[in-house]
């Protein structure tokens, strides 16, 4: 199937958004924008929209030169993705501009300024490659991006509650794309899939299992936290469970591969745990299976599909060393299925430097993570958390090409698992410096309180915002 360009994508979603429906979605827009400064509730509901919104794929077939058709109202959400991302993640600026600081020392940690400077140097060799429309759009929405996501989570995560409410946004995004997935595959089966591969309405089996795996070890995670209220974690469980029949079905050795690294990360300090989650989610799974059973006829092509990335990987390599300095960057624009060897490959040098920054930045942060884990006190599994989305997500990037992306659901979870790196290593050093403010005022060594006190809501008589 042949694909529009990205002009011509754009122009589609622009002249639908003057039409009376569009207009209608803007006034909804302004009443929603009102509401986001009112309650707090908003942004959470927008926060999961986005991460969905931005998965749900909109394609045109060249010879109708129609949208693929998905069942109501699914093709309306796919055909405005983008204006509907975008104005979510505008909906969420003034609320992260006019938020208080609150009690955090650091709102945006070097790893989240570092990809911020890539994405704004990937921004202007676009436009150096002649596409100016592209180049334009995409500076936009990662501005945005940085000021709702990046801003916005460095003042509006101040308690462990708010880091709750985010993780719960990442599964119940999984959900909905679960539900979303089951409802076109009851209403037109042939659109759901590709061949036996599921891919749902992600656009291709790849783009359904990286969406599976960005929210299945947040779901186990809440499955398997013990102090997560029963609702949250029955509903995680049944969520995990269709995640996995999923991502099976899908046959995405890049997705399982995800998964399997997020996953090993949050439950390598509990392997007990692990086997009691895998257990319940495991068995939801398999009721899901009883009703598609096509979900395992991929399973056998997973180690017979054969090797489909070294040529491409060989290709990129080559157009690097032709050109090591700016890349190959055809008007064309598009990545490979590698990241980092998609910015070697078209934006060389100049796009290699900041993207190496940006990792060792993350990497700095996970030895940081690490370091202060145990003042995180009964919160300490959720460092593990942190670590497993970020790892896992820039793992995959080893086999697809989001990196480069801009309303992809890959980016968008970085930039949150990012702000949540930085909110668990603040949290930390708040807790040092009050147990040895407790050590102080109890005469003894404050590092031997490190485990006696450092627990959200035991510093509220020192003036901790826990």
């Amino acid at each position: 199937m042949q694909l529009y360009s990205f002009t011509s994508e754009l122009n589609y979603a622009l002249n639908t958004l003057t039409s009376p429906v569009g207009v209608v979605a803007v006034l909804i827009f302004l009443v929603f924008l009102v509401l986001s400064l009112l309650n707090p509730w908003v942004k959470w509901v927008a926060i999961t929209l986005i991460i969905w919104i931005s998965s749900v794929a909109f394609f045109i077939d060249a010879r109708q030169q129609l949208p693929v058709p998905l069942a109501f109202p699914l093709q309306s959400i796919a055909a405005q993705g983008r204006p509907l991302t975008t104005g979510l993640l505008l909906l969420l600026v003034p609320a992260a501009l006019f938020a208080p600081r609150g009690w955090r020392r650091k709102l945006i940690g070097a790893p989240a300024i570092l990809l911020f400077i890539f994405q704004l140097v990937l921004s202007a060799r676009i436009w150096i490659s002649g596409v100016p429309d592209r180049a334009i759009v995409s500076f936009f929405i990662f501005v945005l991006m940085f000021l709702a996501l990046s801003l916005g989570f460095g003042k509006w995560l101040q308690t462990w509650d708010d880091v709750n409410k985010l993780v719960r946004c990442i599964v119940c995004a999984g959900a909905i794309n679960a539900i979303a997935t089951l409802y076109q595959l009851a209403m037109n089966r042939s659109v759901a899939l590709a061949g036996h591969r599921l891919m749902g309405v992600n656009g291709n089996p790849q783009g359904l299992a990286i969406a599976c795996a960005l929210a299945l070890p947040p779901a186990l995670y809440l499955l398997g936290r013990a102090a997560e209220p029963k609702f949250w974690r029955v509903f995680s469980g049944i969520v995990a469970g269709f995640l996995i029949m999923m991502v099976l079905w899908s046959g995405s050795r890049t997705g399982i591969l995800m998964c399997l690294v997020g996953v090993t990360v949050i439950f390598w300090s509990r392997l007990g745990r692990l086997l009691a989650v895998g257990i319940i989610a495991g068995l939801v799974a398999l009721f899901a299976i009883q009703f598609y059973e096509q979900s395992t006829l991929t399973m056998t092509e997973l180690l017979t599909r054969g090797d489909t990335r070294t040529q491409i990987w060989r290709q990129m390599i080559e157009a690097f060393v032709a050109n090591p300095v700016a890349g190959m960057m055809e008007s064309g624009y598009g990545a490979g299925e590698n990241s980092y060897l998609s910015v070697a490959a078209q934006m060389g040098l100049i796009g290699v430097i900041p993207l190496m920054a940006f990792l060792v930045a993350t990497f700095v942060g996970f030895v940081k993570i690490f370091r202060w884990r145990a003042w995180l006190g009964s919160e300490r599994q959720f460092a593990d958390v942190v670590v497993a989305g970020n790892l896992s997500l820039l793992v995959g990037a080893v086999f697809e090409g989001y990196l480069m992306g801009t309303l992809v659901p890959s980016v968008i979870c970085l930039i949150i698992y990012l702000a949540l790196m930085t909110f668990v290593i603040d949290a930390a050093k708040l807790n040092w410096e009050q147990s040895n403010l407790l050590g102080a005022e109890a005469g003894i060594d404050g590092g031997e309180l490190a485990y006696e006190y450092a627990t959200p809501g035991d510093y509220q008589s020192v003036g901790s915002p826990f």
